[in-house]
């Protein structure tokens, strides 16, 4: 199960930082998709590149959080047993 988590965080989290750097791509270098394709979908006013920017960020946005929560749910959260033992060895010495 803790092999399955920490596979589903690394793809997560791969998936993320690629979004983002295509989205840094498409920010700075905007023929790459007429490089690649050899056709301009928007005839020259850009908007596709700024739609793909935004959709790559939120992309990005999305898987960070997602890594997170899957990395979050238990190699984050306290262990329960040995707060649990803090806690009662505290009551005792008082």
């Amino acid at each position: 199960m803790r092999s399955r988590r920490w596979l589903q965080f690394w793809i997560e989290a791969v998936l993320g930082i690629l979004a983002a750097a295509l989205a840094v791509l498409t920010l700075f270098a905007r023929e790459w998709i007429e490089a690649i394709f050899g056709f301009d979908p928007d005839h020259g006013s850009g908007l596709l590149e700024w739609l793909i920017v935004v959709v790559l960020a939120l992309a990005a946005c999305l898987f960070a959080l997602r890594a997170r929560v899957t990395f979050g749910a238990r190699a984050l959260r306290p262990d329960r047993s040995v707060v649990g033992l803090r806690r009662s060895s505290a009551t005792r010495e008082t």
